[in-house]
């Protein structure tokens, strides 16, 4: 049997995140089904914080040669990718509501990636914080990161360092960092929707969010 797309909703892995992740080894790792994959979407919403889900991709994915999409939304346990990932003939890499705050170098050299959304994620741009004015770059335990604050400023500097080398790398790659796309919260539409290092802002700039 071929497959062309997987999407799958997982709220919990049962503090067994190998049998888990063996189970899609089983399905993929050497399989026609593996073999025609092109679309990945494991989507995964934490409800409370004691629950166990998903802290790195299935490694079976690796032999998945025509996979071209990968969405990870809400997966907030994982906070790295693996360095296999620029392997794949991605074009759509999302990863927002994800911990990542950095991406392997293996991306640099890709020749079919087009899209990254980052939007809460550990690289996502600025966003507007809970009072008018207010600015937001990240979160710590202690609190929000405010953007004009020396603290913003080494995680923009810390952020962009990732970013700038991966966008200069693929002049055809496109960042989404900001809240734009959560048109039922009412939010204002920004200037620009999509950064890349050649588009004459920095994607920290109020046109973005």
């Amino acid at each position: 049997m071929s497959l062309e797309a997987i999407e799958f909703s997982v709220s919990s892995v049962d503090d067994d995140e190998d049998e888990f992740l063996g189970a899609w080894d089983r399905i993929l790792d050497g399989t026609p089904c593996g073999a025609s994959l092109r679309e990945f979407v494991l989507e995964s919403y934490r409800t409370y914080d004691d629950i166990h889900i998903l802290t790195r991709l299935p490694d079976s994915l690796r032999g998945c040669r025509l996979l071209q999409k990968i969405d990870l939304t809400g997966c907030s346990d994982i906070a790295a990718l693996p360095s296999w990932i620029g392997e794949l003939p991605l074009v759509s890499l999302n990863l927002e509501e994800t911990s990542v705050s950095t991406l392997p170098e293996s991306l640099r050299t890709t020749a079919t990636l087009r899209m990254i959304m980052l939007h809460m994620s550990g690289l996502s741009g600025p966003y507007g914080g809970s009072e008018e004015g207010d600015v937001v770059i990240g979160h710590t335990t202690a609190g929000p990161i405010w953007l004009d604050t020396p603290e913003g400023a080494a995680e923009v500097a810390r952020r962009d360092a990732v970013l700038r080398p991966l966008s200069l790398s693929l002049p055809d790659l496109r960042f989404r960092l900001g809240n734009q796309h959560w048109s039922d919260f009412d939010e204002p539409e920004p200037a620009m929707k999509w950064w890349h290092a050649a588009c004459g802002h920095d994607w920290w700039e109020e046109v973005f969010y």
